[in-house]
C-alpha cells in the first residue's frame, strides 16, 4: 500500500486553471450541506451569485459553528483521527481480501480508499451475489451502474468500509466469501 498521500492536482497549479471542490457532508455529517471551493477569485464570485439563484445558504449558525471548527484546527485533527482509522481499516480490508478472495482484485489497493472494487469471475451477477450478501448483513455495491456501455459487465462490484467496525472486516469477507461460492 502507497504510505505517502499524492499532492493535490490543485498544489501544482500555478494558472488558477484548477477548481478543488470539497464537501463537509461526507467528513463530518450528511446533513450539514456545506462545502468549499478553491478557484480563482472571480470564478468564485460568478459562482455564488449562480448560487443564489438555485439554492439558501446554510442556516449561519451552522456556518458559524463550522467555521469556529476550523479556524480552531478541531477539523485538521479530526481528519487525521478517520485517516489513521481509515488506514487501519483498509489494511484489514486488504488483509482478508488477500486471505479469502485474492482472485478477485482489480487493482492494488492504495492508501486514502475507503472503498474497494473487486472483480466476480464473468458470468456471476453480482447483482444477485448482492441480494444473497444483503441477508447475512453484508453489504456489497455491484458494479455495473458505473459502466455507460448499454451491456455492462455484470461481474464487478464494490466494498466500502468506512463505517464498518474493525472486527468485523474479516468475518465479513469470511461470509461473502461463502456467499460467492454459491455463485461459482
Amino acid at each position: 500500500m502507497q504510505k505517502t498521500p499524492k499532492p493535490a492536482l490543485k498544489a501544482r497549479d500555478t494558472e488558477n486553471r484548477v477548481i478543488y471542490i470539497g464537501s463537509m457532508s461526507k467528513s463530518i455529517s450528511p446533513g450539514l450541506r456545506m462545502g468549499f471551493m478553491v478557484a480563482d477569485e472571480e470564478l468564485i464570485s460568478e459562482i455564488r451569485s449562480l448560487r443564489r439563484l438555485m439554492y439558501r445558504h446554510p442556516p449561519v449558525n451552522n456556518q458559524r459553528q463550522v467555521a469556529l471548527f476550523l479556524s480552531l484546527g478541531y477539523y485538521d485533527t479530526y481528519l487525521r483521527k478517520i485517516r489513521e482509522l481509515n488506514a487501519s481499516k483498509l489494511e484489514r480490508m486488504a488483509s482478508a481480501i488477500d486471505r479469502h478472495l485474492p482472485e478477485m482484485k482489480t487493482t492494488e489497493i492504495t492508501s486514502g480508499a475507503t472503498s474497494v472494487w473487486l472483480s466476480a469471475p464473468p458470468g456471476v451477477d453480482t447483482e444477485a451475489v448482492s441480494w444473497a450478501a444483503a441477508k447475512n448483513s453484508i453489504l456489497i455495491e455491484p458494479g455495473a451502474v458505473h459502466f455507460s456501455q448499454p451491456e455492462p459487465p455484470n461481474h464487478y462490484f464494490r466494498l466500502g468500509f468506512s463505517a464498518i467496525a474493525n472486527h468485523k472486516i474479516e468475518p465479513g469477507i469470511q461470509a461473502l466469501k461463502r456467499t460467492f461460492d454459491a455463485f461459482l
